[in-house]
C-alpha cells in the first residue's frame, strides 16, 4: 500500500465519518432526541439500526491484513492518528459496556 493510498483511504474515511454524524444529528432531531456524543443518556435502538451494527463487523473483520503498520504510521496525519485512537477508546468502552450488559441480562453465558 502506497502512501498516495493511504491518504485516499483517510479521505474516504473521513468523508464517510461527517456523513455518519450529519445523518445522526438529523435522526435524532427527528426523533426529539439530542445527539449522544457526549456520554448523556442513551436511546433504544431501532432493529433496523441494530442490523446496520451488526452488519459493519463482517466486513471489518480481519481489515489489519490489508494495511501496513508502518505505511500507516509513516504517512497518517497526527489529525488523523487521533480520530483512530479515539474510535478505538470508543469502540472498547462501548464493547465494555455491551458486555457488561450482556453479563448482566444472561448470568449464565460465557
Amino acid at each position: 500500500m502506497t502512501s498516495e493510498d493511504v491518504q485516499e483511504l483517510l479521505a474516504t474515511v473521513k468523508k464517510n465519518e461527517n456523513r455518519h454524524r450529519a445523518s445522526d444529528n438529523i435522526r435524532s432531531k427527528a426523533d426529539g432526541h439530542d445527539s449522544d456524543r457526549s456520554g448523556g443518556t442513551r436511546r433504544s435502538v431501532p432493529s433496523a439500526s441494530l442490523r446496520q451494527w451488526a452488519a459493519i463487523w463482517p466486513g471489518l473483520k480481519g481489515w489489519t491484513t490489508q494495511y501496513d503498520a508502518t505505511v500507516i504510521a509513516e504517512a497518517a496525519s497526527d489529525t488523523d492518528w487521533d480520530t483512530f485512537r479515539e474510535v478505538l477508546a470508543e469502540t472498547n468502552a462501548f464493547a465494555r459496556a455491551a458486555e457488561a450488559a450482556r453479563t448482566m441480562k444472561r448470568p449464565n453465558a460465557r
